[in-house]
């Protein structure tokens, strides 16, 4: 409180700890005062992902379960990591109209880290599981409706879909489904045109089986 009794900020009283008729020690709060026109929401982010942001990246904070959100900005990239957890702490502040928002609300935070133009992008369903050591790899069906285990290198995974940087062309075709314990070289056919994607900029549409011919 001010020297003269009044709050220095303009806000609404969130804890009251003392009453009328109460004795007051020295130096203990009377009314605690908080001020809900922004909010501040705090994330953790793993600490291979931390690279991508930065102080004033574009976020959203989202309320579970609901439609409400918020525009805001990222304010605080935490430099130190969590032993336990190996992941950073990161800030998202945003302007709350209305007031809608409250302290304590358990929300998703969506930032905008980086934004790649022409990017070729696959299923995460086509990413075959990985062995220790092995790194990651797809299932290609060729021209010649072989199938061959290709290693690629994948970067920014957004939702269910990954980008491919390295070992995968504009237009090739990669397993989605039933690739799991297709041997490299093994004949197969794809029952439907859901069953294989091209690797591009847009993925799309339900995902059928792929029928593996045996010999």
């Amino acid at each position: 409180m001010g020297p003269e009794g009044t709050s220095p900020i303009d806000g609404v009283i969130s804890d009251r700890p003392l009453y009328a008729g109460e004795m007051a020690s020295s130096g203990s709060a009377l009314l605690t005062v908080m001020d809900v026109s922004r909010v501040i929401a705090r994330a953790t982010v793993p600490v291979n992902e931390l690279h991508f942001l930065k102080v004033g990246d574009p976020a959203t904070i989202t309320v579970l379960d609901s439609s409400m959100e918020l525009e805001g900005r990222v304010t605080v990239v935490s430099p130190a990591l969590d032993l336990n957890s190996t992941t950073a702490v990161v800030w998202v502040l945003a302007a709350n109209p209305w007031e809608r928002f409250q302290p304590g609300l358990t929300v998703k935070v969506s930032v905008l880290a980086e934004t790649v133009r022409d990017a070729a992008v696959i299923p995460v369903s086509a990413l075959l599981p990985a062995q220790e050591g092995t790194g990651d790899s797809v299932l290609v069906v060729g021209s010649d409706s072989l199938a061959h285990t290709r290693k690629v290198q994948v970067g920014i995974r957004e939702s269910d879909r990954v980008q491919v940087l390295r070992g995968l062309s504009f237009g090739e075709q990669v397993v989605t489904v039933g690739g799991l314990g297709v041997q490299d070289g093994a004949k197969v056919k794809v029952e439907n045109e859901a069953g294989a994607k091209e690797a591009g900029e847009r993925e799309s549409g339900d995902k059928k089986a792929l029928q593996h011919e045996s010999k």
